[in-house]
């Protein structure tokens, strides 16, 4: 008998000793039986011919259909290109998970990929490659949305990897929306003086939101007492008290709000108080040269004058060891 196996993994099957029926040696129907058994993995085929002890040959040696034996579990794996997440599980830029199945008989039907996706960003995933026994794809999570992905597979044999899941992560990849009304930004004012700071993003969070008031002769103002706050529907109003009385400056107001995902938007608006008269601010320059009390180096001294309603008369004087001088508009000043 010649028994003749091929297997792609060249490891041959066991052949056990034969068994032959009573009749042995008195009858052409006596059966002789031995068993392959194909335990290891691999593609096989396989051919049986014989040939008698009277030198006749089987009349229909016999050829297999290939086969394969897999006993093997296949092997899931995930990794993304993205792992930088602000509070725990939002990430403002675009995931890709790259998930690769260790498979030596790959089948892409087996593949049961779980995702759920709100707001209509469902994930978008690739097509299969492979080499050897290594087979990728990559989903792409790339719209704003709450995600969560699973993924289990059978191989071709009836296999079950240990499933992959389940994880759950957010993608926002929007700045918060961000507006400052009630005070128009470059205006000067003597009536009401009250700012209203409106914020909203889907995963907007209230410690996110951080306000400075800082006039250019108050310096930073504590603003705790001067605003309320009251929330909306995916986001929050502060609004300020009308600025009371001797509050007349030069104000700049910036308001920053930051979401789960670290998106950021930051507005600022300069505005002036003027119901005591004119306000004034000085040229950072002319601040220093001030400040630095001394100077060997003559220099322009710049200052700015806001006042809501139009200057009708403008005096400019300085005192000089003890005697004062008015200057004169076109001579001594512009």
């Amino acid at each position: 008998v010649q028994i003749r196996v091929t297997n792609t993994d060249g490891v041959q099957p066991q052949i056990t000793g034969w068994s032959h029926s009573a009749n042995s040696g008195e009858s052409d129907s006596a059966t002789h039986t031995a068993n392959i058994i194909f335990s290891a993995d691999g593609d096989y085929n396989f051919t049986v011919d014989c040939t008698d002890l009277a030198l006749n040959r089987a009349s229909n040696p016999y050829t297999s259909e290939e086969f394969t034996i897999d006993k093997t579990v296949p092997r899931i794996s995930v990794s993304y290109n993205n792992n930088s997440s602000q509070n725990g599980s939002y990430y403002k830029a675009e995931r890709t998970a790259t998930v690769t199945i260790m498979e030596h008989n790959f089948n892409a039907s087996g593949v049961e990929l779980r995702t759920t996706a709100s707001a209509g960003g469902a994930p978008r995933l690739s097509g299969w490659s492979g080499s050897g026994d290594r087979h990728t794809a990559v989903i792409t999570f790339g719209n704003d949305a709450d995600y969560t992905f699973g993924l289990s597979y059978t191989d071709l044999a009836g296999n079950q990897a240990d499933p992959y899941g389940q994880d759950s992560f957010t993608v926002d990849l929007t700045n918060p929306e961000l507006s400052i009304t009630g005070v128009a930004n470059h205006s000067a004012n003597k009536g009401v003086v009250a700012p209203v700071i409106t914020t909203s993003d889907t995963n907007f969070t209230t410690g996110g939101v951080s306000i400075t008031l800082r006039g250019a002769n108050k310096g930073t103002i504590d603003i705790d007492s001067m605003i309320s706050r009251s929330a909306q529907a995916g986001g929050q109003v502060i609004s300020f008290a009308n600025f009371g009385e001797h509050m007349d400056d030069i104000y700049t107001l910036t308001a920053k709000v930051v979401d789960m995902a670290g998106n950021e938007t930051t507005e600022t608006i300069t505005f002036s108080v003027n119901r005591e008269g004119s306000t004034y601010q000085l040229s950072s320059d002319t601040q220093k040269l001030l400040d630095d009390k001394f100077t060997n180096n003559p220099r322009d001294l710049v200052i700015k004058e806001i006042n809501v309603d139009t200057l009708e008369f403008i005096e400019i004087t300085y005192s000089k060891d003890g005697q004062v001088v008015t200057l004169k508009e076109g001579e001594d000043y512009t």
